[in-house]
């Protein structure tokens, strides 16, 4: 729909929302004439969008996808947001060249976008980012477990919990994939739109964490690790 200061110059409708500079406001009196006049200029607007509107909605349409935010014709529109596209879909109409609309599904776009802001307030950082079940190296070992994390249903309301196969070599389980596993659980779980908190126990800092966290300690003796 055009905007409707350009339907009422097409009308011949002067527009008063500006006034020469140097002109002093004046009181107008206002007559019946004036009223009628008004009344049918108004009516004659009415008549106009209804006729731009039976335009455009029997205009050519034409359909586009919207896969990914840099693809985003409104990118640069600070009046658009991204929430606009929630439902999925999105119609813009054009006069030029010729009257047509264009349809946009901006359905994949939306869920990436949900999906980069879940995953940027989930906890993950670094390499973890990177730790997806499509980036994963697939073996005997974590081939049932990785099967069963990309069926399991959240929303049934049963938890899930990861534990690793121990043995004499290794009997606190350590390096067997858990941690993996729970960044690509993760992962699975924004693309899904279900908010994530991936807490780590204190083996699992990293050395830049415990740097920002100590306090002096024994080993150091009461000077920061550097």
């Amino acid at each position: 729909m055009e905007p409707i200061g350009k339907v009422l110059s097409s009308l011949g409708v002067p527009n008063h929302s500006t006034k020469p500079e140097g002109t002093a406001s004046r009181t107008s009196t206002r007559t019946p004439k004036a009223d009628h006049d008004f009344e049918e200029r108004f009516k004659q607007i009415q008549e106009e969008i209804a006729r731009r509107r039976e335009i455009i909605e029997r205009a050519p349409v034409v359909n586009k996808t919207i896969h990914d935010p840099k693809e985003c014709p409104w990118k640069d529109d600070h009046f658009r947001k991204c929430e606009d596209c929630k439902d999925g879909q999105r119609t813009v109409e054009r006069w030029e060249p010729k009257p047509h609309r264009v349809i946009y599904d901006v359905s994949a776009c939306f869920k990436e976008v949900r999906y980069r802001e879940l995953i940027q307030k989930s906890g993950l950082v670094g390499i973890e980012l990177e730790h997806t079940f499509e980036a994963a190296v697939i073996d005997e070992h974590n081939r049932a477990v990785y099967r069963r994390l990309q069926e399991w249903d959240p929303t049934q309301g049963r938890g899930i919990y990861i534990s690793a196969d121990k043995s004499p070599d290794n009997p606190q389980g350590n390096g067997t994939g858990k941690s993996y596993a729970l960044h690509a659980l993760t992962h699975r779980l924004c693309r899904m739109g279900i908010r994530c908190l991936y807490a780590r126990t204190g083996f699992q800092r990293t050395y830049e964490e415990l740097k920002q966290k100590c306090s002096g300690c024994w080993y150091c003796s009461g000077n920061r690790c550097n």
